[in-house]
C-alpha cells in the first residue's frame, strides 16, 4: 500500500495533544478521528489511532520492506519500521526505532569503496528539499550480521515525503526491495561468460596453460598444449596433481609450488628440464614457465594463495638442437 497522508481532523474540545517526534497528533480520550490514510490499487483503507503508538503498529504492518523516518537531517531519525524491513536485515523494533538511519545502518568499515550511506542520504536529501520522491538506482549497502560480518547486499530503494495540509514534510518513507539475489545472479552470469571466453581461449593458445587449486593442487584447468605435452587427456582434469602426473614427486614440484603458495612469489624457469612419462617411456622435456599464487580475494593477499596459474612454453626442439650443434 502507499501511505498518503497524515490528517488531524479532532475537533472536541477535550481532545489531548501527544507528539511523537516532529509530528504532533490530537486524539480524543475515547474516540478519535485522526487517521494514517493507505490506499491499495483496489481498496482504502482507513486506520483509527488509539493512541500515539498505533502509529507504529500501523506502520509495521504495511506490506513490503517500509522505514519512516523524521526529517531531522542529517540524522533522519527512525519513528517507525515495517515488519518485513525488519525480516530482511535481520534486526527488531528496538534496534531501529529512535535511532538515525545512518547510525542503525553505517557503511561496512571493510569496504574502503562503500558508497551506501552517501547514496542514501543524498536521496533523502533530495526529497526533503524538493517534497518529490526520487527512486534510486540498485545500490549496494551491506548490512552488518549479528556476528559483526557485513554481508554484501544490494537495494532498489524509493524515498517518498508525507505532507501536511500546510505542504511541510513531517515523514519520509524509505522504502527498499532487496533484490541482492537477482544482482549476484547477473554478476554470476557475467563471471560465467568472461570465464567461458577465457577457457576458449586459453585450450586453443598456443603457449601451455595450468591452474592448480587448493593444498593437493587439483587441476581445475589444462589446456591442449598442456594435456599433450603430459601425455594425458583430459580426464585427469579434477585430480590432484601427483596423482595425475605422478612421475613429478621425486622431483621437487609440490616443495616449489608450495613455495609460491606460501611465499606469494612467482617462480619463473627457464628451459627447466622435466622427466614425462608419455607414450610408455620415460622422456625429458625442456620448459621455459612461470608459476604465479592466485587469490581469491584481495584481503587473502596477507595468506596463502588458492592455487597456481602455470604459463609455460615447450623449448624442447631448441634445447636438443643447441645439444646436437655442440656434440658436432
Amino acid at each position: 500500500g502507499k501511505l498518503l497522508m497524515i490528517t488531524n481532523d479532532c475537533k472536541n474540545k477535550d481532545a489531548k495533544a501527544y507528539t511523537t517526534g516532529r509530528q504532533q497528533l490530537t486524539l480524543r480520550p475515547k474516540k478519535t478521528r485522526c487517521y494514517i490514510r493507505f490506499f491499495s490499487d483496489y481498496t482504502k483503507t482507513i486506520v483509527v489511532l488509539a493512541n500515539p503508538e498505533d502509529l507504529s503498529l500501523v506502520f509495521s504492518a504495511l506490506p513490503g520492506p517500509h522505514v519512516l523516518v523524521f526529517p531531522d537531517a542529517p540524522l533522519y531519525t527512525i519513528a517507525a519500521v515495517g515488519d518485513d524491513y525488519l525480516r530482511i536485515t535481520g534486526r527488531r523494533q528496538e534496534d531501529l526505532v529512535g535511532k538515525g538511519l545512518f547510525e542503525a545502518f553505517p557503511n561496512n568499515p571493510a569496504d574502503p569503496n562503500a558508497a551506501g550511506e552517501k547514496a542514501v542520504r543524498a536521496s533523502l536529501d533530495y526529497v526533503l528539499a524538493h517534497k518529490t520522491p526520487h527512486q534510486m538506482p540498485v545500490q549496494r549497502y551491506d548490512i552488518k550480521k549479528q556476528d559483526g560480518s557485513y554481508e554484501e547486499r544490494y537495494w532498489s530503494t524509493l524515498n517518498k515525503p508525507v505532507l501536511n495540509k500546510e505542504g511541510t514534510v513531517v515523514y519520509l518513507i524509505h522504502a527498499t526491495e532487496d533484490v541482492s539475489v537477482q544482482i549476484k545472479a547477473a554478476q554470476r552470469d557475467a563471471r560465467l561468460a568472461g570465464i567461458e571466453k577465457a577457457y576458449n581461449l586459453f585450450m586453443n593458445a598456443p603457449v601451455i596453460i595450468g591452474v592448480l587449486r587448493g593444498d593437493d593442487y587439483i587441476i581445475e584447468l589444462a589446456n591442449e598444449g598442456l594435456l599433450e605435452v603430459w601425455g594425458r587427456t583430459s580426464q585427469v582434469v579434477g585430480k590432484p596433481l601427483l596423482q595425475a602426473i605422478p612421475e613429478l614427486e621425486p622431483q621437487g614440484f609440490l616443495a616449489l609450488l608450495e613455495q609460491v603458495r606460501t611465499t606469494g612469489q612467482p617462480f619463473y624457469a627457464y628451459e627447466f628440464p622435466i622427466t614425462l612419462v608419455r607414450h610408455s617411456q620415460e622422456e625429458v622435456v625442456y620448459f621455459d614457465f612461470v608459476y604465479k599464487p592466485f587469490y581469491e580475494n584481495e584481503k587473502d593477499k596477507d595468506g596463502k594463495a588458492a592455487g597456481i596459474i602455470s604459463v609455460g612454453h615447450d623449448v624442447t626442439e631448441q634445447v636438443k638442437a643447441r645439444q646436437r650443434f655442440k656434440n658436432v
